[in-house]
């Protein structure tokens, strides 16, 4: 655990342009938003009905959450027994340790927002890492399916309560 504290805020255009930079290495790029696809994804961002929020420490962006439909892909049937949560990282913060400590605030904070309700989180099942900090933070794995495109997710769902 870090002695990092993550304060949540709505996105701004500052953040919103930050994260559309985010260029991720090897396998993780495919977390990378297309130059073509730049403007639209800000715009995206900044839609209140996509609910996202930036993670700052201090004035320093290192994060966001986004809270509703934006955290499910297209391939299976999602429900409203959980609120979807997304989250990301800035990509040189990734890899060293503060995965679970970030999402652990996350999902306190996606939990403030949303009162006492069981959360979902859709993990590209190759990505071993996230799905094992998921699980440590009380997810359990619920489906696994293939999107449009023939990628495998894992859906994870963890009942209310502290993390």
């Amino acid at each position: 655990m870090s002695d990092d504290f993550y304060e949540f805020r709505v996105l701004a255009r500052d953040g919103a342009d930050e994260i559309a930079d985010w260029q991720y290495p090897g396998e993780y790029a495919i977390y990378d938003i297309p130059p073509e696809d730049r403007e639209t994804s800000i715009e995206y961002m900044l839609d209140p009905a996509n609910g996202y929020f930036g993670a700052y420490r201090g004035s320093e962006l290192v994060g966001f959450c986004s809270i509703g439909p934006d955290g499910q892909v297209p391939g299976w049937e999602y429900d409203a027994s959980a609120v979807d949560v997304g989250a990301g990282m800035r990509p040189d913060l990734t890899g060293q340790g503060r995965g679970a400590d970030f999402l652990a605030q996350a999902f306190r904070f996606v939990q403030s927002q949303v009162g006492q309700r069981s959360l979902r989180v859709t993990v590209a099942t190759w990505n071993k890492r996230a799905l094992s900090t998921v699980q440590r933070l009380g997810f359990a794995p619920v489906a696994t399916f293939q999107n449009p495109l023939g990628r495998a997710f894992t859906v994870l769902v963890r009942p209310p309560g502290p993390t």
